[in-house]
């Protein structure tokens, strides 16, 4: 008769324990990040009434005879299954799709959460609503640690981050199309010279055009009643732009007196000579005073301008000329303008392009351009030419990009499936400020939980897996979200009836072996 008053009793006990667990699964429907528990039961110690017995040749086998003697709580088991998610629009909200515990610290022990609500504190620190900070891995220079281990955890701190260094420029990217048809140009200050023959007045006119060749121009004189004996020939011209030679068609020099002309009656002299200066000769006359025409040559060019930055944020204009040399070479050299106007002396500048005949570059001499100016750093600029081509078509070729940046400060985060946490400046420039760090359990459901939705490692927990996020078992880090408490509420309804009902019937396991017990009290009388 006791032994049931007492099962009842444990059954009775067993279910309110069940109850609780309901109760604060129920209150807990609305908790981010919390995880359910369950409550599962065994039964106690059974006494043995009678023992089993083996069949023998007279008689069969016996079982054995127990009664139980109540129940117990087995288990309350964590059940780790994901919760929804919620978008909420906050940079620094965090869910974790998959398995895996955001790490926190006192600064004196770690704990474990899937309750991603961070926040930054004044200190540049990213820390839960307990004031626990975030732990992962820092950025240096917008660098991750090549290794990121537990051995190199670290609390999250953005401070040093919030404001960003300007970077020089190391480089300049040029690219696209300088034309191989451009021959450069020649333009005369007049079409045709006064002459005079035997007195009377005459025009001779001149004509320069370009031949095939980079370097080589073909020269023309005409007029009306007039005779040449050189009427026709070839101006080669150096890479500087000066006369190399004057020749006739056949390559023979003309004479130093010049070409001669004539009305077949008289001579004078027309002299083609360099006129002392680069880049432009002349036609003289014989006359007195003398008439002449001067021929200016415009070399092939392209510029193109990028702004710079320096060290200090500091702003320099960089143009570059391409001045064709060869058939298949271009001259490049630059000037800069600096910060306030002024006009400043490379102390390292200019090479020459080479390209193959089929358009491509072949060679590059010179690829620094170097300059300074009291009060900053000294620049020295890589400039690239690898993408630079020289096709039979417009000129397309510039300067496309730089690297460097301004000073800025930072103005937005985002963070990635990898937990990775890439800030945005006020200078346009993005880069990594830190990674949020995960750690997976071989048994998570040894944790214990410690309340404010955390965990903590124990002996039968393992020892945590820390690593990046969205690699081996580890989940991926979902940004603006939240993971909702994975409690079926439905669920809960129907255990909290039947752990009701099983209260009730216990209940009533004791009422009735109490009536039992009166009416045996009651045989006396």
């Amino acid at each position: 008769m006791m032994r049931s008053l007492y099962c009842g009793v444990s059954g009775i006990r067993s279910h309110q324990t069940r109850m609780d667990v309901i109760g604060n699964n129920v209150a807990n429907v609305n908790t981010v990040g919390f995880k359910g528990d369950r409550v599962t039961f065994y039964d106690l110690f059974n006494q043995v009434m009678r023992g089993a017995s083996a069949p023998t040749e007279e008689s069969g086998g016996t079982n054995p005879m127990q009664i139980g003697l109540g129940v117990g709580v087995s288990s309350i088991d964590t059940i780790y299954s994901q919760g929804m998610t919620e978008t909420t629009g906050r940079e620094t909200d965090m869910a974790i799709d998959g398995s895996g515990f955001f790490i926190v610290s006192s600064g004196r022990q770690k704990f474990y959460t899937r309750a991603g609500v961070f926040s930054w504190d004044s200190g540049g620190n990213l820390v839960n609503p307990a004031g626990l900070r975030v732990m992962g891995w820092v950025a240096d220079g917008g660098v991750l640690p090549a290794s990121r281990t537990s051995a190199n955890l670290e609390e999250i701190n953005v401070n040093a981050l919030a404001q960003m260094e300007g970077e020089a420029t190391k480089v300049i990217e040029f690219a696209r199309n300088l034309d191989a048809r451009d021959m450069g140009t020649y333009g005369l200050d007049k079409p045709s010279l006064a002459v005079l023959l035997g007195g009377s007045p005459a025009q001779v006119s001149i004509s320069i055009v370009p031949t095939s060749e980079f370097n080589k121009w073909k020269w023309s004189l005409s007029g009306q009643g007039l005779a040449f004996d050189v009427s026709t020939g070839y101006i080669t011209f150096r890479p500087d732009g000066a006369i190399e030679s004057v020749t006739d068609l056949n390559g023979v020099a003309l004479p130093p007196t010049g070409v001669r002309v004539t009305d077949g009656s008289n001579d004078d002299y027309i002299i083609i000579g360099d006129s002392g200066g680069k880049a432009s000769w002349t036609i003289s006359s014989t006359n007195d005073p003398p008439d002449q025409v001067k021929a200016t040559y415009s070399p092939a060019a392209r510029s193109s301008s990028i702004s710079v930055l320096g060290a200090k944020g500091e702003t320099y204009t960089v143009v570059t000329t391409f001045e064709r040399s060869g058939d298949n070479a271009w001259k490049w050299s630059s000037s800069v303008v600096g910060p306030n106007g002024e006009s400043i002396t490379p102390s390292r500048n200019g090479g020459t392009l080479e390209f193959l005949a089929t358009g491509g570059l072949k060679t590059v001499s010179g690829e620094v351009l170097e300059f300074g100016i009291p009060g900053y750093e000294p620049m020295s600029i890589n400039m690239n030419f690898a993408a630079v081509t020289q096709y039979s078509r417009e000129y397309t070729a510039l300067a496309l990009s730089r690297d460097g940046f301004e000073p800025g400060d930072l103005k937005n985060i985002y963070v990635d499936v990898s937990g990775v946490i890439t800030g945005t400046y006020s200078n346009g420039v993005s880069r990594p400020l830190a990674q949020i760090a995960l750690a997976d359990f071989t048994n998570e459901a040894g944790l214990l939980k410690r309340g404010e939705t955390l965990f903590e490692a124990s002996n039968n927990s393992g020892e945590p897996q820390v690593g990046e996020a969205n690699t081996g078992s580890r989940g991926k880090v979902l940004a603006r979200t939240l993971e909702a408490s994975n409690v079926d509420l439905s669920q809960e309804f129907v255990d909290m009836i039947v752990t009701q009902r099983g209260f009730q019937a216990n209940s009533r396991v004791i009422t009735a072996s109490d009536e039992m017990l009166q009416e045996l009290v009651n045989l006396k009388r």
